[in-house]
């Protein structure tokens, strides 16, 4: 068994040369198998390479293989069968269950055994004890030896060896094998098969199971104990091998933490030691040199000096290269300081498309490499797209919260917790249950509206107004899609009334919810239909499909005959699910790879941009481990126990990242860093940046904002931009630019074909922000059917009118007794106390205080469990806001009776309607230019009537219940924000129809107010006077606000003289009222009051008619038409930066409107 290792520094033609031995090796076609062995992840660029050679047009003796995969077919065959294993996702289920039983034994991680991500944490911790061969006896062991030092090493251990015991007892209870042991036992297999048959002194014998021709190793930096000793046992089955290594020397010791080649150094040593030993081993050493005729930097100098300077301290000496010639550094090396990641994005962008022109080179020629793609990846896909450059992203994505992972989670939860919302609809929103968008939404919103139960939805939908308002069969048929299935997965696995279920019953089940929902059909259908972009491949789906199949493989093969009940079952499937990653395969197209240095392979590249060179990014900052600190793996490893990478160890893995990433490319490298991080915080450059500019004194760092001047421009839309900034002028059709050579301009846009772009946006620029007449005539025809609190909407803000009552767009009604539910109530609660003395033939005035109270907390309780499906009955505080509400109101109508004695008018009509329907009282239309009209409708809360004289003329008052104190300000009226007394008034006196509603010929206005139906408590002198129900909530806070006319106060209290308390007025010594503060206004004023509110309809009308849209709120003092508005996220007004409309009682009435 010849073993030759063959070192070189990057560059230096290692991988060329073991690629050509095995192109030699498959002239042959008749020898025996060949085996590259290679990281996982680099397998499919090696079949690339190898296959790309003119003269190898297939091959059947090679296989390029991972160690784990090797390790699979070593044991087939030599055992005919691969053992049953249980993956990442199986170990860390099986974690979750021990970790429940195990948890009072537990002395350290008793507290953290059932917190979410402690059982990955815990299996990430186990699969390091396992690489590094460290036994439950070895744990328990060392707990011994170490517990008389300080801290908590030695009870750590004494859990991990408890947890590892149980592990792997469970293991050997189910016939089972953990897929980190494969390798152990491939390499125990090996062994034991060597031991038996009689090989030969070689080891290499034609007719065994298993024997190879030829064995190559290149692309590993670092090996653990497991797989040098796997080689070990595996090259006597060989005969011959070559183990290529990226170093530039032999080293004699093992390297220091601080040199480049201190990981894969020691990683070397220990390889040549172990192969060294085996008895039948002829073992060689090559080291490649720095063969400037043979090296990747052939053609570029900068790049050969870079990465033989970078490591001739390691090395301790190195070779003598001729000077650079400073004039071509530039061309082969860049340093840019960007001023975020953002900008980095767009100067690789613009840097490969310049490189891919200019050098006449593939998208596969280049990549962007980084330490970690977590910072990187959205940002880089984003730019990446908008320059249309095909791009790969080389990165194992969480697959957790895909749809299919949604749809089982969610509908496990319903299983154990019943039809609660989030759980339903976390499964109908996966997108895999066969509902569409558009139904899914409509059923939330019928779901969230009338507060749906389990009891909905396996009976009766549940109206919270009573009955359906519209068509629901739909809804039906929509149920009957997925409930049925659901409910079936309920009966298989979570019926309280037979056995608990085990997991292979649990396995089958959920393999049933997805045939029954044809999940892999759409699947399938997603993956033929979804649009291919550049970072987005159209197998995803399917990789995560069978992602899924193997966490139920391994679901039945851990816990095949374990039976629990759901809830327990429930955190152990989460934890599987959360485990889950897809990967997909490297590209094989034109593509840039975008990558992880510590991930992506990527030997062929022309040009390498490295983004993130900043300081603790790249290198990035050592890490200690989550449940053993680096002292603890300190002490560990001074007991030759070696878990994982220490601190000095990272530090040695980030020098030789560094070194990696900056000799990858062999004609141009680019460095780039951030100035800044993304909350603005200052970032400093990474040493490597230091170390390249020591090496090139005149190299000199250049700035990129991300702001490209169109001249210099590397994609259409970079000049799109700046140009359309530039054009102002349209004329004739043709399109002048500030700036802009007029010959230059038309050439650029003949050539891009932008001429359609640059005309639309001309027209734009012309017209004004709003609707066209037909877009207007569309939305409200010729008559403005609309309300008068639409129309103090359009006041405050154009746009939100447009919105709300153009587009009809609202927030979704949640079952939730919210500030509009909980005025609803009481306005329902205060017309049926109408409705109830209506029946009786009573008028308010003919109760004493204490009978409207007690009717009113009567109505209310009875209308509590009723009111929308049992709104103020479904919680306990629902209940408790419901009698604090019914309290209220009875406060203040006990109030308002008790005000009845002097008061003229009764209240006549509650919840009047007009203008709402056909045969209802009508509502007020007012005459707009052009044919036009606005038609006012809408619903009055209450409307008191009284004094009439022989002719059947009366007097009218509106009352409008508010649920919090108002009162009426003259800014506000000046500029139409509150119109809506005045119009009620307009309505009650000028629209016959309401006077003979009311019974009468004729209506003058008396008065409009409001009336607050949540008063602020007052003070009472003893607490027995509130039980008592002595609590009239003080006049000031029931006092009714908002204009009367002054001739008719004897009508609003009759007492001699009229006393302020229910009214606000002051009278003067002779009787007169007082100009100081009040709501009387004087003989005349109500009329010009109701006047001046219709003509500000009408100019509102006239505007909405124009197409005025815009988003325009207004200011008035410290309140701001933005600041209740639920449209903000639609008009995106920013309050930073647009300007407000300050409104002033200076400017004349409506005209800013």
């Amino acid at each position: 068994m010849r073993a030759h290792f063959l070192l070189g520094p990057a560059g230096s033609g290692k991988t060329t040369r073991c690629l050509e031995e095995i192109r030699v090796a498959l002239a042959d076609p008749s020898g025996a198998p060949l085996l590259m062995l290679a990281p996982k992840q680099a397998t499919f660029q090696i079949e690339r390479q190898i296959l790309s050679f003119p003269d190898v047009g297939g091959y059947t003796r090679l296989q390029i293989l991972s160690f784990e995969r090797l390790a699979e077919l070593a044991l087939e065959n030599l055992d005919g069968v691969s053992p049953p294993l249980v993956e990442e996702e199986g170990r860390v289920m099986v974690l979750r269950a021990l970790l429940m039983e195990l948890q009072p034994r537990l002395a350290v991680f008793h507290a953290t055994a059932r917190l979410p991500g402690f059982a990955r944490q815990l299996s990430a911790l186990l699969r390091e004890c396992q690489r590094g061969q460290t036994s439950p006896a070895r744990l328990l062991q060392l707990s011994e030896s170490l517990r008389s030092t300080t801290g908590a090493i030695s009870a750590k251990l004494e859990d991990l060896a408890l947890i590892l015991d149980a592990y792997e007892q469970w293991l050997k209870s189910q016939g089972l094998r953990d897929a980190s042991q494969l390798i152990d036992l491939a390499t125990a297999r090996l062994r034991d098969f060597r031991a038996s048959a009689a090989l030969g002194p070689s080891g290499f014998q034609s007719g065994a199971p298993l024997r190879f021709d030829g064995v190559w190793l290149d692309g590993f930096a670092e090996m653990t104990p497991q797989e040098l000793d796997f080689l070990a046992a595996l090259l006597p089955y060989a005969r011959r091998s070559t183990l290529a290594f990226c170093l530039d020397h032999a080293p004699e010791d093992d390297p220091s933490w601080l040199s480049t080649w201190a990981v894969v150094g020691q990683t070397f040593r220990r390889c040549w030691q172990r192969v060294h030993s085996l008895p039948e081993a002829e073992t060689t050493l090559q080291v490649l040199g720095r063969d400037a005729g043979r090296s990747r930097y052939r053609s570029s100098p900068p790049l050969r000096r870079l990465e033989s300077e970078w490591t001739r301290g390691a090395a301790g000496g190195g070779e003598a290269i001729e000077d650079v010639a400073e004039g071509r550094v530039e061309d082969s090396l860049a340093l840019i300081r960007c001023v975020n990641v953002e900008a980095e994005a767009v100067m690789a962008a613009r840097e490969i498309l310049r490189f891919v022109r200019s050098r006449g080179a593939r998208f596969r020629d280049t990549a962007v490499l980084v330490r970690s793609l977590e910072d990187y990846h959205a940002t880089v896909g984003r730019v990446f797209s908008r320059y249309g450059i095909p791009f790969f992203m080389d990165r194992r994505s969480p697959a957790s919260h895909h749809p299919l992972a949604e749809l089982t989670r969610s509908a496990l939860r319903v299983v154990v917790f019943g039809w609660r919302h989030e759980d339903v609809f976390g499964a109908l929103k996966s997108g895999l249950t066969g509902l569409d968008e558009a139904h899914v939404d409509r059923l939330e919103n019928a779901a969230l509206s009338n507060g749906w139960t389990d009891k909905d939805w396996l009976g009766v939908y549940r109206w919270a107004a009573g009955a359906a308002t519209a068509d629901t069969s739909w809804m039906d048929r929509a149920r009957d899609e997925f409930v049925p299935v659901l409910r079936q997965l309920g009966q298989r696995v979570g019926d309280p009334r037979s056995s608990p279920p085990s997991g292979s019953q649990l396995a089958a089940a959920l393999r049933e919810l997805y045939e029954e929902f044809r999940v892999l059909e759409r699947l399938e259908r997603w993956s033929e239909k979804e649009e291919v972009r550049w970072s987005q491949p159209t197998r995803v789906h399917l990789t995560v499909w069978e992602e899924v199949q193997s966490w139920l493989d391994n679901l039945e093969r851990a816990f095949g005959t374990r039976a629990m009940p759901m809830r327990e079952w429930l955190p152990i499937l989460e934890a599987g699910l959360g485990s889950l990653t897809v990967g997909v395969v490297p590209p094989a197209l034109d593509q840039v790879l975008v990558g992880a240095v510590d991930r992506s392979r990527n030997p062929e590249l022309r040009l390498a941009v490295v983004l993130g060179m900043n300081d603790s990014v790249f290198p990035a900052m050592a890490q200690g481990g989550n449940l053993l600190t680096e002292i603890e793996r300190e002490r560990l490893a001074a007991e030759s126990v070696f878990l994982g990478a220490g601190l000095r160890r990272q530090v040695g893995h980030e020098r030789y990242y560094g070194y990696i990433a900056c000799t990858r490319a062999s004609e141009r490298l680019v460095l780039s860093w951030s100035a800044t991080d993304a909350s603005g915080g200052a970032m400093l450059p990474s040493p490597f940046v230091d170390q390249v500019r020591a090496l090139f004194p005149t190299l000199r760092p250049v700035d990129f904002s991300g702001r490209v001047d169109w001249s210099s421009s590397e994609h259409p839309h970079e000049i799109a931009s700046d140009w359309l900034a530039r054009s102002r002028v349209v004329k004739g059709g043709e399109v002048c630019l500030e700036g802009i050579p007029s010959e230059t301009a038309r050439q650029g846009i003949d050539r891009l074909r932008w001429g359609p772009l640059f005309s639309r946006w001309g027209e734009l620029q012309g017209a004004s922000l709003g609707l066209s007449a037909d877009a207007v005539n569309r939305l409200y025809g010729t008559r403005l059917m609309t309300s008068v609190s639409a129309l103090e909407d359009y006041a405050a803000c154009p746009f939100k009118f447009f919105v709300a009552r153009g587009l009809g767009a609202r927030e979704r009604e949640l079952y939730d007794p919210d500030h509009r539910e909980r005025g609803s109530f009481q306005h329902e609660l205060l017309q049926r106390f109408h409705q109830s003395l209506e029946a009786e033939s009573k008028r308010w005035r003919d109760i004493v205080p204490a009978e409207a109270a007690h009717r009113v907390r009567a109505l209310g309780e009875a209308m509590r469990a009723s009111y929308r499906g049992g709104l103020f009955d479904s919680s306990a505080a629902a209940r408790a806001q419901g009698r604090v509400l019914i309290d209220r109101t009875a406060v203040v109508v006990q109030a308002l009776v008790r005000w009845m004695e002097n008061y003229s008018l009764d209240p006549k009509w509650v919840e009047a309607d007009f203008g709402m329907t056909p045969d209802g009282t009508p509502g007020l239309e007012l005459p707009l230019s052009d044919g036009r009209s606005v038609y006012l409708r809408g619903r009055v809360d209450r409307v008191d009537v009284g004094g009439a004289d022989e002719a059947g003329v009366g007097f009218v008052v509106i009352v409008d219940y508010k649920s919090s104190g108002r009162k009426l300000e003259p800014l506000k009226l000046e500029h139409g924000l509150q119109l809506q007394l005045l119009a009620y008034l307009a309505v009650a006196t000028r629209t016959p129809e309401a006077a003979a509603r009311l019974g009468y010929k004729l209506l003058r206005p008396a008065g409009a107010f409001y009336v607050c139906l949540n008063p602020q408590s007052s003070g009472v002198k003893h607490r027995g006077d509130r039980a008592n129900g002595d609590d009239e909530r003080g006049p000031k806070a029931l006092q009714h606000r908002g204009r009367f006319d002054q001739r008719w106060i004897e009508l609003l209290d009759r007492r001699c003289p009229p006393m302020p308390g229910q009214f606000s007025f002051q009278l003067n010594k002779d009787g007169s009222f007082s100009r100081r503060g009040g709501d009387g206004v004087e003989s005349g004023e109500m009329t010009r009051l109701m006047d001046r509110a219709l003509d500000q309809i009408r100019a509102f009308g006239e505007a909405i008619f124009r197409g005025e849209t815009q988003a325009s709120p207004v200011e008035v003092k410290s309140e701001r038409a933005c600041d209740r508005c639920d449209y903000r996220s639609i008009c995106r007004f920013d309050p930073w930066v647009d300007r407000f409309r300050v409104l002033n009682l200076a400017a004349t009435p409506g005209g800013d409107s």
